[in-house]
């Protein structure tokens, strides 16, 4: 099928604890960790977080969309891809947009960007993913942070015509709007 109408690995069987075993640890923990491939994702399980999807690139599709409002989170974290090595980060970029998109379905509260320390969750070594667990959660924590953040990035997006007009206009969820 086409990827856009994945949820993956979500609904993935396990046969010996028969369980959905990433469904069952998104509910249990009530967070959500969006990650833009496979490999992340297989990264963040190697290291015990079995709390992911794959967005399969750097834009959430409306069926994910979808799939994500039913699992109804209290914390969903984007973590795409970190090209801060590159001239434009479009890790970066795609993360706000996600970020935005999805306050059309949850508050800025239940939200959070923590892109990789390095440039995907491939290259992360046992050190980088403790700094990232630790930044992720002081994200959690420092959301007006974020939101700040988040309204001049979309600011600059917008001007540059790197993100729609309606997208945009989603930052009128963000706390403190004027």
């Amino acid at each position: 099928g086409k990827k856009s109408s994945w949820a993956y690995p979500l609904y993935a069987f396990d046969a010996q604890s028969n369980s959905f075993p990433i469904l069952d640890s998104i509910q249990r923990s009530k967070e959500l960790i969006l990650v833009e491939s496979v490999g992340d994702m297989l990264a963040l399980y190697e290291h015990g977080y079995d709390n992911c999807l794959v967005t399969f690139g750097t834009a959430i599709s409306p069926h994910l969309c979808s799939i994500i409002m039913g699992l109804s989170p209290d914390k969903i974290c984007i973590s795409l891809n970190n090209d801060n090595k590159k001239s434009r980060n479009v890790g970066r970029e795609s993360a706000i947009k996600s970020f935005l998109k999805l306050l059309n379905f949850f508050g800025s509260d239940k939200l959070n960007i923590c892109l990789p320390t390095k440039n995907d969750f491939g290259d992360m070594n046992d050190s980088d993913f403790e700094n990232w667990s630790v930044k992720k959660n002081i994200n959690y924590n420092s959301n007006s942070k974020i939101c700040n953040q988040i309204y001049t990035s979309s600011k600059i997006l917008f001007s540059e015509n790197k993100i729609s007009k309606n997208l945009f206009n989603n930052i009128k969820y963000l706390p403190n709007y004027e």
